[in-house]
């Protein structure tokens, strides 16, 4: 009984009661009671129990293995562990929808991903994970997660419960984790993980394309020896290269979209000023916006607000309007 291995891999924003993604003292205590409760249910069915944090850096549940009675990896360590021990399954705690779904908080990997596709067919984080963990034949058994991520967890075929305190009225979010819980202990006993098998046998060796919101990344990601098969797709050869690849490219990506944000900015400021409009009323919203949130969307309806606030400007001062900025 004992020498069965599970591992448990969770992120934020599918945890119960968790309606933003911010580091905040609420959703730290949210996501450290929901993933504790799945750990303690695989340990008291004889499960060694190993856990990886995989949201964000990975150090959000903020456990480490000399405090807690479980095995806790370390995010960068996952794959060395994932090639070093011989799980029987894993299980997907706290995931949300790709990017596209309804429902909060769903996207996948970051924000600047438009969609992502395992060979032709749209897929989300849920299905890369479980590709990955299958080329190390681990079989995803349980998933929690919002009620949007079903159709996700179903083709991956394992079992699935919706973090969902409303569907009747009833029951409270405690009443929904203890149904999961019995759930997944159900699950685990049953120990039949056939049509994950049969899904990743069919998947696991499929190219991966992954469809950013802005062509204006493929310059730079092409000089960093990604391979742009058209305008703003990158292609991987499969669901393991991507992962293993992912924490890089992934930093690429932000960066890129930092300087561009940032230099989109600078010249709005630039321009604003130079016709005396008043910058903090450009556009509040994409100002007061978290770097990471800001898109190339807000960016074009902050010019179009600088266009709004120039040709009022200009109608004020009896300028002709006609003339449109061509400093852009």
């Amino acid at each position: 009984m004992n020498n069965r291995k599970i591992l448990i891999l969770s992120d934020l924003e599918g945890i119960l009661g968790v309606d933003s993604i911010f580091n905040t003292k609420s959703n730290v205590s949210k996501y450290q009671r929901e993933v504790s409760a799945y750990l303690q249910v695989a340990s008291k069915l004889g499960y060694e129990v190993f856990y990886c944090d995989m949201h964000g850096n990975g150090t959000m549940v903020g456990w480490n293995d000399k405090e807690s009675p479980f095995r806790i990896i370390a995010k960068e360590k996952l794959k060395c562990e994932l090639s070093q021990t011989c799980f029987n399954c894993a299980a997907m705690i706290g995931f949300h929808a790709k990017a596209g779904s309804d429902g909060v908080l769903s996207h996948t990997f970051t924000d600047e991903v438009l969609d992502l596709r395992i060979g032709g067919e749209s897929a989300g984080e849920i299905e890369i994970i479980a590709l990955w963990l299958w080329k190390y034949r681990i079989p995803v058994a349980f998933l929690s997660g919002r009620r949007e991520a079903q159709e996700e967890a179903e083709r991956i075929g394992c079992t699935f419960h919706a973090n969902e305190v409303e569907n009747d009225g009833i029951y409270t979010i405690e009443e929904c984790l203890r149904r999961g819980t019995m759930l997944f202990e159900r699950t685990l006993q049953d120990g039949s993980y056939d049509a994950g098998m049969i899904w990743g046998n069919n998947n696991f060796t499929k190219k991966i394309y992954v469809i950013l919101r802005g062509e204006f990344y493929d310059d730079e990601l092409s000089r960093c020896g990604y391979r742009i098969v058209s305008p703003a797709t990158i292609e991987f050869e499969s669901p393991s290269d991507f992962m293993c690849a992912a924490e890089n490219f992934f930093s690429q990506v932000y960066l890129i979209r930092c300087r561009w944000l940032l230099s989109g900015i600078r010249k709005l400021s630039r321009i604003a000023i130079s016709n005396g409009v008043n910058v903090e009323n450009i556009a509040k919203e994409v100002f007061q916006k978290d770097i990471n949130r800001i898109t190339k969307e807000d960016l074009l309806l902050a010019i179009k607000e600088l266009d709004k606030a120039l040709t009022q400007k200009r109608e004020r001062d009896g300028i002709d309007n006609t003339e449109t900025s061509n400093n852009r």
